[in-house]
């Protein structure tokens, strides 16, 4: 059976979205939940499946705007049903209020909130238990980046009571962020931070604004991923704010690796340069065809990386004799270099374009006319996930590194590289001569 790349890569990320958030706690359910339709969240009026209903499905309602429940059941609902697609995320409000400018999940004032998680499967939330029973009259839904995480925060111990989960990607990073006014400020309990990202930590602060005592042993490595009474590190009831915080290499060296574009690529195009006149000497002469272009050659390089910031790429090739004889196979190396410093701008694609120089020599046999032809091909590559690998060296010790005295004492692992690639490069060249004794 046949899946084409594009069907692959869709499948591995649903199934990384999947993984994620099986690791976030869901909220208490309600027992025999029904089926729900694909992308559809139903409102129950009273603790029972069979009551009136209030049917949301996200296809009929922009991303990131709140919504206001209808009249016929606002303010009413008691038990949910939903089933969303894994990454899409509904939450529901309490207090019917208007976004702050630029950021539509900032809850400040709006009472109790419930973060519906999608799975891709039918889900049930009883309200009850989690402080909005009669409470729900306005939602928003998007769907959001889980490659970095979230920070589950509960109002009581053991993870009980209204729950706040806060997804990292929806926050920037190094930023103080203030939850006053929140329904949860300064009531936060318990707390679980287990789809973090290995390479992150996250802040906990007594005052809005950063300040006072505070909580920073929040990190995406180690066995410690949740802490049950917040008594028990004297922050509880103290939570105003958070910053989270990416942890970047100190220095990286990524190895380069190779694209055969001969095999890679198809629907090749062909630059060419011929050159053709008469030897009229008693002995073979050398003649040079040159192709020369700046333009035809263009190289998309994409990072899957979460913090990369820029990227930068370095295209160089080699060739050999070609299996038929006929002229040579290119094969090309790709350095990369990334950069992780935050500016306003994040470029996570580079497009660079690969100047072309081919110079080749041939021998004319004497007392011939000649007609030279020199031909590149240019092979379209397919966009392609290319694998390699980067040492990195950190100032904090992650899982799975080694200090390393020769570097300052940092730690040091090895990790994957995934990089997209797309565009045309040259694949091979040919060089043809048809030349013919000259008549006398």
């Amino acid at each position: 059976m046949y899946f084409s790349f594009s069907f692959i890569i869709r499948f591995l990320l649903c199934h990384r979205k999947k993984s994620i958030t099986k690791q976030l706690t869901p909220l208490p359910s309600p027992e025999h939940v029904p089926s729900v339709p694909y992308g559809t969240v139903i409102l129950y009026k009273d603790s029972n499946w069979g009551s009136r209903s209030y049917t949301i499905r996200t296809s009929d309602y922009l991303s990131g705007v709140r919504h206001t429940i209808s009249q016929s059941l606002f303010d009413e609902a008691t038990y949910v049903a939903y089933n969303l697609p894994p990454g899409v995320v509904l939450t529901l409000i309490d207090n019917v209020k208007s976004a702050p400018e630029g950021n539509p999940y900032d809850y400040r004032d709006c009472g109790a909130t419930a973060d519906l998680v999608g799975t891709g499967e039918s889900v049930g939330v009883d309200l009850t238990k989690i402080g909005l029973n009669d409470k729900v009259s306005q939602f928003v839904w998007r769907a959001v980046s889980l490659e970095l995480g979230a920070l589950e925060l509960w109002e009581h111990s053991e993870y009980q009571g209204n729950k706040l989960t806060i997804f990292l990607s929806e926050w920037s990073s190094g930023d103080v962020h203030s939850i006053g006014t929140w329904n949860l400020q300064d009531k936060i309990t318990s707390m679980k931070w287990r789809t973090l990202n290995d390479r992150q930590t996250v802040d906990l602060f007594d005052n809005s604004d950063g300040t006072g005592d505070s909580y920073q042993n929040v990190k995406g490595w180690g066995d410690t991923k949740e802490i049950s009474n917040l008594k028990d590190i004297r922050m509880n009831d103290k939570i105003s704010s958070f910053r989270w915080n990416p942890v970047l290499p100190k220095k990286e060296v990524i190895a380069p690796f190779h694209i055969n574009t001969n095999s890679a690529s198809s629907g090749f195009k062909g630059l060419t340069a011929t050159q053709a006149g008469t030897n009229d000497s008693t002995a073979t002469q050398s003649i040079v065809l040159n192709i020369t272009n700046t333009t035809a050659q263009s190289v998309s390089t994409t990072t899957t990386d979460t913090f990369v910031t820029g990227i930068k790429s370095n295209f160089s090739y080699t060739s050999k004799a070609s299996p038929a004889g006929v002229g040579t196979d290119w094969s090309w190396s790709v350095e990369l270099s990334f950069s992780y410093t935050r500016t306003n701008t994040v470029q996570k694609t580079i497009t660079d374009t690969v100047a072309l120089s081919v110079s080749q020599t041939t021998n004319i046999p004497a007392s011939s006319t000649f007609e030279a032809t020199l031909l590149v091909k240019i092979g379209q590559l397919p966009e392609t996930t290319y694998h390699t690998t980067a040492e990195r060296w950190y100032e904090l010790p992650l899982t799975g590194s080694v200090a390393d005295p020769s570097n300052n004492g940092w730690y040091k692992r090895v990790e994957p590289v995934h990089v997209l690639i797309s565009g045309g490069l040259a694949a091979s060249t040919e060089l043809t001569v048809k030349s013919q004794p000259i008549s006398k």
